[in-house]
């Protein structure tokens, strides 16, 4: 598990480039190829720590609102590989 979640932060009003945007896009894409036939094999702790994963790479890529939501998701499931918390980080790359 992660004992201690810290997350970069890139300052009030600040949004990344559109190419941070498009590689987010990508590595969620990848991400939801991997951890949905998993869920839907029944593995779904697999499914839910590639999302986490994939989610804590990609905080610094996002733009502040999207930035915030995701942080709140992962803060609230970061002990949790269940199916709610999998479902909580796919809503939040479904964004």
């Amino acid at each position: 598990g992660i004992l201690a979640l810290s997350l970069p932060s890139m300052g009030k009003g600040s949004a990344p480039p559109s190419s941070s945007l498009n590689k987010a896009k990508t590595l969620i894409s990848n991400a939801i190829s991997i951890g949905a036939p998993a869920y839907n094999a029944g593995k779904i702790d697999e499914c839910t720590r590639a999302y986490r994963a994939t989610s804590l790479e990609i905080i610094p890529l996002l733009p502040e609102n999207l930035r915030t939501n995701l942080e709140s998701t992962i803060e609230n499931n970061v002990n949790d590989d269940g199916a709610e918390a999998a479902w909580a980080f796919r809503r939040q790359f479904d964004a």
